[in-house]
Order: C-alpha cells, then sequence, then structure tokens
C-alpha cells in the first residue's frame, strides 16, 4: 500500500513537472528519476503505471541537456525528476 501510494505521488509529481515546463497535455516524455531506495523500489513495482499515466516513452539515467528537472518531495522522501519533451 505503501509503494502504490508513492507511485501515485510520483505520477501527481510528474504531471506537475510537465505543466511547469509548458508542455501539450499530448506530448511524450523521456524521463530521469534519481530517488531514496523506497521511491525507486515503488517505482518499479508500479512502472508500467507511472509511465503510462505521464505518457512516458523512455527512462534514462541522466537527464537530457535541455531536461527540465525539479527536487522534489514525496510523502517525505526525496527524488530529483527531469522531463524532457520528444
Amino acid at each position: 500500500l505503501v509503494l502504490e501510494g508513492l507511485a501515485r505521488e510520483l505520477v501527481n509529481k510528474i504531471q506537475n513537472l510537465r505543466k511547469a515546463a509548458d508542455f501539450n497535455v499530448a506530448d511524450r516524455i523521456q524521463l530521469s528519476l534519481t530517488a531514496t531506495p523506497l521511491v525507486d523500489e515503488a517505482f518499479a513495482v508500479h512502472r508500467d503505471y507511472v509511465l503510462s499515466e505521464t505518457l512516458t516513452t523512455e527512462v534514462v539515467e541522466m537527464p537530457g541537456e535541455n531536461a527540465f528537472t525539479r527536487d522534489e518531495s514525496l510523502n517525505g522522501e526525496k527524488a530529483t525528476l527531469s522531463v524532457l519533451r520528444l
């Protein structure tokens, strides 16, 4: 249940990041995520859900040169999220 909650919070943060980056609703994105082990586990378990909800087509280790990046807190867990419009 904790992992599912973190996954939902992750989707919310990515959606807010997309909005802040002024992406269109239908834009596909590349995602980079650096986070605590608990957030990493939540992402791994609920990966398909997160990717489909955020229109993520690529997950990369390092953000692209022009990626929009923000440090976030997900239920007290720290994460750095980067999105790049594809």
